[in-house]
């Protein structure tokens, strides 16, 4: 959920009441623009896996800290724009031969 600081404002959903954080970020073009923190909830968070050429299998899970929406920006099909900012969780589960003896 959003983080509330000194200029929360709330938002009421018919999911309750949700903190909403507004703040300057910098924008596609390095202009600063506006954008306001939406709250979320997770729905899944799963790994993708990856086998790599060594034989290592490389596991991948993004974790998401914060979602923000640009205010008065969207794509070229009218969506808002959001900015994700997450945490990666990578696991590897390297063979045998590539382990440090221990």
């Amino acid at each position: 959920m959003a983080r509330l600081s000194a200029r929360a404002t709330w938002l009421v959903t018919k999911e309750g009441v949700v903190p909403q954080d507004k703040r300057q970020i910098p924008g596609p073009d390095g202009k600063m623009v506006s954008a306001t923190t939406i709250g979320f909830q997770v729905g899944g968070e799963h790994f993708n896996e990856y086998v790599l050429d060594d034989g290592t299998l490389l596991r991948l899970k993004p974790v998401m800290t914060e979602i923000l929406r640009v205010d008065d920006m969207y794509d070229g099909e009218g969506n808002p724009v959001y900015v994700a900012k997450a945490q990666n969780v990578v696991v590897a589960s390297s063979p045998d031969k590539l382990r440090k003896k221990t």
